[in-house]
């Protein structure tokens, strides 16, 4: 579990990320609003989603839900319907951003430390998350996304390949044998891998992981 000094830790960090990614003006027309993202990446993320397609009473967490780009963009291709949906994030900026411009739920909430029963969801998102994880914390973070993951949910991870921008106090890389320990800690198999990368030739995997018992 995060400390709370830690707690404030990241939520300063990435709350810097969320200030150049999140610009607010007021105009004499209303708020508006100015979002930055690596959209070729969020569009090939959204293609990925849309081959495993949403069920009918279907739950799913978003950890790490950033601007929230991708609950936005796949909302607007299912249509109506009511995607049941809640996300974590460490940044009270990005919290404020999911809550306020993308009328979504967001807790302020560690990966090592989820504020959901068990088996809550049967789909979980980490986006460009894992690799933020600090390796001290990564057991405990498997175990809690497997503990609040039902049984046969699915995992969706983008993990990046190329070198991070990130201050390398909350960028550690998450490797080959990361992505075994995760599939062990969370009880799930890898059933799905595949290697894409954006416009700007950065490079990721996208996985898919399915949780089991026995394995």
């Amino acid at each position: 579990m995060a400390t709370e000094s830690r707690l404030k830790e990241l939520g300063q960090y990435w709350d810097s990320i969320a200030v150049q990614n999140i610009k607010w003006k007021k105009t004499p027309q209303g708020d508006m609003t100015k979002i930055s993202d690596n959209w070729d990446k969020r569009r090939q993320l959204i293609s990925f989603l849309l081959q495993h397609p949403l069920k009918e009473g279907e739950r799913i967490l978003e950890i790490g839900a950033g601007i929230g780009s991708t609950i936005h963009m796949l909302a607007e291709i299912y249509g109506p319907t009511d995607i049941d949906y809640t996300s974590t994030e460490t940044s009270p900026v990005f919290q404020n951003a999911m809550i306020k411009l993308r009328k979504r739920p967001c807790h302020i909430a560690t990966i090592d430390d989820l504020p959901f029963g068990d088996n809550e969801f049967s789909r979980i998102w980490l986006f460009d998350v894992l690799e933020h994880v600090d390796p001290d914390t990564r057991h405990k973070a498997g175990l809690e996304v497997g503990r609040v993951l039902a049984p046969h949910g699915l995992i969706f991870i983008n993990n990046p390949l190329s070198p991070s921008a990130h201050d390398d106090a909350f960028d550690f890389g998450f490797s080959q044998a990361d992505i075994g320990n995760f599939c062990r800690d969370t009880e799930t198999v890898m059933i799905s891998l595949k290697t894409h990368s954006t416009f700007k030739e950065i490079f990721y995997q996208f996985i898919v992981l399915e949780k089991v018992y026995g394995s």
